[in-house]
């Protein structure tokens, strides 16, 4: 999540759901704000490029404009209600069910950009701790195959 908002350049940032000692800063997703607010759909469309997602799933914009925004890496709809409670404009995570687009009651955006693309970046943090710990060790990325899911009619 914290690597989300670096991406996001989100400022001012908290925890969603803090969890353990609330001095150590650990819990799940993270609430801040852009530094300027940005039109719904043009904030979207950043989005859709930033995490490099086919496509998005989104429900329709409730305020003209973004400004404070809540993310979840990986499957974060259990977090909803901390991002509604927290005023986000917009909560981006993975794993949205088709009933929890409902519970936004024109109250919040959603905006579903698949698990995969919330934690694509994951591998950097890994990256930045090993080269940090193993100075004589030279890592790289390997590709992988990401699934891609995909519909397919029979009828």
């Amino acid at each position: 999540s914290g690597r989300m908002a670096d991406k996001l350049n989100l400022q001012h940032r908290q925890i969603l759901q803090p969890e353990g000692d609330p001095m150590a800063g650990n819990g799940f997703g993270i609430i801040g704000e852009l530094q300027q607010p940005v039109e719904s759909i043009t904030f979207l469309q950043q989005v859709k490029e930033i995490f490099r997602c086919d496509r998005l799933r989104y429900t329709a914009p409730h305020t003209p404009s973004i400004q404070r925004v809540a993310v979840c890496g990986g499957a974060g709809a259990s977090f909803f209600k901390q991002a509604l409670t927290g005023r986000a404009d917009i909560y981006i995570s993975g794993d949205f069910k088709y009933h929890d687009f409902f519970l936004t009651e024109n109250r919040i955006m959603i905006a579903d950009i698949g698990h995969y693309e919330s934690e694509q970046f994951t591998k950097e943090i890994f990256y930045e701790i090993l080269t940090k710990k193993y100075l004589n060790l030279r890592f790289s990325f390997l590709r992988l195959i990401q699934i891609r899911l995909s519909t397919y009619n029979i009828w």
